[in-house]
């Protein structure tokens, strides 16, 4: 199995500020990071735990820039939420290109996030009318499958757009 983890430019934990995987530069391969007090559990404890992922795109609480190691267990590992994974320590394998975070199309994700800043004033009104009409698609086919899924399910599908201002109960049907 191979395992990620998504760190900060600097080399810092996205989790704890205070908390150091590898040295902002030089080579990283090899070092080994232990847990200041791993709790020793059977079950995944954030507390005594390091976390990483078994998928490169799915390293939660990571932000942008971000840099991404593929990490090897240096004790047992236990199963977290989803992909996530727990382990008292951790051997750096190498350090992967940053964009395999942000998923298969993750170098023309970076490449947009760089032309952000050269955005004109009329450029950022024209992408985010659009965008508004993405959320109001995005609403609509929400509420087309409300009855096909889960309460759960359509809560994490259309939490982003409630979090937007969109409301559902308004809409018609339970929300």
């Amino acid at each position: 199995m191979t395992y990620y983890k998504a760190i900060r430019p600097d080399g810092t934990s996205w989790y704890d500020l205070g908390f150091r995987w590898v040295a902002e530069r030089g080579p990283v391969e090899g070092v080994e990071v232990w847990h200041p007090s791993p709790s020793g559990e059977p079950r995944y404890d954030p507390a005594g735990h390091l976390a990483a992922s078994t998928e490169p795109a799915d390293c939660s609480g990571m932000g942008w820039p971000s840099r991404l190691l593929e990490v090897e267990p240096l004790a047992d590992v236990v199963p977290g939420a989803m992909r996530k994974v727990g382990c008292a320590g951790w051997r750096v394998v190498r350090e992967l290109p940053a964009w395999q975070a942000l998923g298969p199309c993750g170098r023309e994700v970076v490449a947009y996030l760089a032309l952000l800043p050269t955005l004109t004033d009329d450029q950022v009104q024209i992408a985010a009318r659009y965008a508004a009409w993405d959320a109001a698609r995005d609403a609509a086919w929400a509420v087309v499958v409300r009855d096909m899924i889960s309460t759960p399910h359509f809560a994490t599908l259309t939490e982003p757009m409630r979090a937007a201002g969109i409301d559902f109960a308004a809409l018609g049907g339970a929300s």
